[in-house]
């Protein structure tokens, strides 16, 4: 009797060990994957943060005198310094800072910037890169609209 239990107790020991073995890696995949997507959303906010403090800029500042290419200039460094907070996107991206029908930035309008950059998939790159269709990196876009309050009279 004693003799069955001890048997009964390594085969149960064995199965376990063999069923991590099967799904620790699939276990291992998919964490990667939450990790690769969280790290993904984190840097589009930062992107998109970066546009709404390029509108920010371009539309508060001006002060006594405007001129377009400083407002411009102000905007691009306030989106700079906001997309320093990128993980793993690329860093060196140039905001885009657009007006109502090529508006000058001092004259009041909607004020629009854009920011794009490339973001590269490095943990689940490895196991699909064998698909033709599969791309390790997507194109983060964000943009921001307000309302130009600066207007020169």
């Amino acid at each position: 009797m004693d003799l069955l239990k001890r048997n009964s107790s390594k085969r149960t020991r064995g199965s376990s060990t063999v069923e991590l073995a099967l799904v620790l890696p699939v276990l291992a995949i998919l964490l990667g994957g939450v990790c690769d997507f969280s790290i993904g959303l984190h840097d589009f906010l930062v992107a998109h943060n970066a546009a709404r403090a390029a509108v920010r800029a371009a539309t508060l500042a001006g002060g006594g005198t405007c001129s377009d290419a400083a407002q411009r200039q102000l905007a691009k460094t306030a989106a700079q310094s906001a997309l320093q907070a990128f993980i793993r996107a690329d860093k060196t991206v140039s905001p885009t800072i657009g007006t109502e029908a090529g508006k000058d930035l001092c004259k009041g309008g909607m004020v629009t910037a854009s920011v794009s950059a490339k973001f590269d998939f490095t943990f689940l790159a490895p196991f699909f890169l064998a698909d033709p269709g599969f791309s390790p990196s997507i194109q983060i876009k964000a943009s921001a609209t307000g309302q130009n309050e600066n207007v020169d009279l």
